[in-house]
């Protein structure tokens, strides 16, 4: 009895001492061991040089006539020669009336509307009923969720159907009554508008902006064939000083827009006159903007004026003056290979493993581009064995050959 009991302890503990020893190896080969892939990505990569700028436009301002003013059109929308862009008021009590009207003229479109409708007297009541209960429900939920424009919404609707209900209750002449009423009252509001209000309109088509920044004297397109890079560094001290409330906006005419900066000389090497650019501005302006070089200065101090121009895009920088920008030289598209993935056989070959089917294979790649920690390979879609996206990229194992399994342990 006590013979068999040793024996267990025995075996017990060799079972043990056999599962702590492959836990021990395999913990070791998992360290010793820095098996990592990444997936092989198509990626766009770009050679660009940053440049800080203004853009130049043919500008004129529209001086305020005093008063208040009341803009209509939207910054960067163009606008049409003779068309109204704002109206201005003698004082407060004037641009209240204007309020007021357009009221008016709302709540008659909404009676017009109810007296335009007929049907059948007893259904409509009915039908209205329910309707004007739901409305004035929705006008509750909305008060509650803090949404007051979905209230106002609402409120309309809600008067065109008591409108409508009114008329269907043989309620025509109060309706009518009231018509009556808001008519008169536009003619009055009209009347004292006619003398307190007068329009601002487009001499000329073009763009509209509300910024008006000081530079409209100074940056003209007729100064860009002379500035100099010191003058182009000396604007900010020139910049008009714009007193409140001193313009309406100002009208961009044609459609054509100029980024005048300055770069230093050995950038500017690549660049030609009359050459195309592609220039990368940011938020202010989406994707590339396709430019053409209207001139490159002559060296000062190391730096280069350099004049770029476009027909696209106007109504997105219209309120924009000076703007960072990246030049772009050279662009690229390829597959991104990370620099510790990129191996060199014995026979100069230059490639990367990759998992395939459990296995090591080696696929050649021509290099195309470098950046700090990664290389962009050439996609050759049509060529057996190429690198491909999606492929399992080995980054990091030990003893890699062509054909060895892979063992991810």
């Amino acid at each position: 009895m006590k013979q068999g009991r040793v024996l267990t302890w025995f075996i017990t503990f060799v079972l043990f001492a056999g599962v702590s020893v492959y836990m021990c190896l395999y913990i070791f080969d998992a360290f010793t061991n820095p098996f990592r892939t990444v997936s092989a990505l198509l990626v766009d990569a770009e050679e660009t040089y940053s440049a800080a700028g203004f853009f130049v436009r043919e500008e004129s301002v529209m001086p305020a006539q005093g008063g208040i003013f009341d803009v209509i059109p939207l910054e960067g929308e163009r606008v049409g020669k003779g068309q109204l862009i704002a109206t201005t008021y003698a004082d407060k009590g004037a641009l209240q009336a204007k309020k007021q009207l357009s009221d008016t003229e709302r709540r008659m479109g909404e009676l017009e509307f109810a007296v335009g409708y007929s049907s059948d007297a007893a259904q409509e009541a009915l039908k209205l009923h329910g309707e004007i209960t739901a409305a004035v429900m929705a006008i509750a939920e909305n008060a509650d969720s803090g949404e007051p424009h979905k209230t106002l919404a609402v409120m309309s609707g809600l008067r065109a159907m008591v409108y409508k209900k009114e008329l269907a209750t043989e309620k025509t002449e109060a309706v009518m009554g009231r018509l009556s009423e808001l008519e008169a009252e536009r003619e009055e509001l009209k009347t004292r508008l006619r003398h307190a209000s007068s329009g601002v309109y487009a001499k000329a088509s073009g763009y509209f902006s509300h910024v008006v920044d000081g530079y409209e004297e100074i940056l003209t397109p007729q100064m860009l064939p002379d500035v100099t890079v010191s003058e182009l560094e000396a604007l900010p001290k020139r910049r008009a000083e714009i007193p409140d409330g001193g313009y309406i906006g100002k009208m961009i005419s044609g459609y054509k827009w100029y980024f005048l900066t300055s770069i230093p000389q050995a950038d500017a090497e690549w660049i030609t006159q009359d050459g195309r650019i592609s220039v990368r501005f940011g938020r202010d302006y989406s994707g590339l903007a396709e430019t053409q070089v209207e001139r490159k200065g002559e060296p000062e101090g190391g730096r280069v004026v350099l004049v770029l121009s476009s027909t696209r895009g106007m109504d997105e920088i219209s309120a924009v003056r000076r703007q960072e920008a990246d030049i772009v030289r050279t662009s690229y598209s390829g597959i991104k290979v990370p620099k510790e993935a990129l191996r060199i056989l014995d026979d100069g070959s230059v490639g990367v493993y990759c998992v395939v089917a459990m296995q090591a294979r080696f696929k050649k790649v021509e290099v195309i581009y470098e950046k700090d920690n990664y290389y962009l390979a050439a996609y050759t879609p049509g060529e057996d064995g190429a690198l491909r996206p999606g492929d399992e990229i080995i980054v990091a194992a030990r003893d890699l050959e062509d054909g060895k399994v892979i063992s991810r342990g």
